[in-house]
Order: C-alpha cells, then structure tokens, then sequence
C-alpha cells in the first residue's frame, strides 16, 4: 500500500506540472509512474514465475490501450484546467461528454481484458486485476479531483 500513496503522489506532481513541463520531463513522469504501477499490480497479484508469463503480455496489450486513453483524459484535464477561470457552458458541457467517454472506454477496455485473461488464467486471476485496476484508478481520480481547480473557486 506504501507504493500506492507514492503511486498517488507522484501522479498528484505529474499532473499539476504536466501543463509546464517539457515534452522530456511529462515523458519521464508517465515512464516512472508506469514502473511504479507495473510493480504495485505485480506485487498484488502475486502470480506464479508460469502465470506472470501468461499474464504479463497480456497486460502489456492492456496498458498500451490504457495509455491512449490516459492520454486523451489528461488531454482535456489540461484543456479544462486552463480555461476553468472563463469556462463557457459550452466548455463545461464538452468536459463531461469527454469524462463520460473516457470512463465508458476505460470500463469496456477493462472488460475486455478481464475476459482475455479469465480465459488465458482464470476469473480470480482476471477479477484480480480488474479490481486492483480499478484502486489504482480510484486513487488517481481522487488525486487529480483534490490537485485540480473547480469552477467557480477564487482564483
């Protein structure tokens, strides 16, 4: 669990910096939060030498779909930070439609993996990892929704 408060911090930094960082620093911030992440789900699943075998590709496969969507989520998680001071109602209508998108995506992405790895493993295996996806994404979101500005407040 130590590595899941550090996992959530340094996401926490990554964000708030993310809009002034270079393309360099942003990179080495999702490289390192991507290793901490690989180690926190290899310690919770605690699979065999011969099940990580079968697993391990499989959310290779996994996480690259993921990093598309993480990306567009931080994409319009940037885009609402620097307009939230003026945000339009069109604004805050386009925020939510691409919050919803990108929860509905993550949800079908996780479904299908969970099936993937159920059949290559097991449904405790799958559940497994559908569930300690699901904290990690849990603690991300409560990091970003106490870093980010809300509209309304005093700037």
């Amino acid at each position: 669990m130590k590595k899941t408060i550090l996992l959530a911090f340094i996401l926490a930094i990554g964000f708030q910096s993310f809009s002034q960082s270079s393309n360099t620093e942003a990179e080495l911030i999702k490289s390192y939060f991507k290793l901490t992440k690989m180690a926190i789900i290899e310690d919770a699943m605690g699979l065999s030498e011969e099940d990580g075998n079968v697993f391990w590709p499989i959310y290779k496969q996994f996480d690259a779909e993921a990093s598309k969507l993480n990306q567009f989520r931080i994409d319009y998680l940037l885009d609402y930070v620097d307009k939230v001071e003026n945000i339009t109602n069109e604004e805050v209508d386009t925020f939510l439609k691409n919050a919803n998108t990108y929860n509905k995506k993550m949800a079908t992405l996780k479904t299908k993996y969970y099936k993937q790895i159920k059949k290559a493993l097991s449904s405790k295996e799958a559940i497994r990892f559908v569930l300690i996806e699901e904290y990690i994404q849990t603690i991300i979101k409560y990091q970003l929704l106490e870093s980010m500005p809300w509209v309304g407040d005093d700037f």
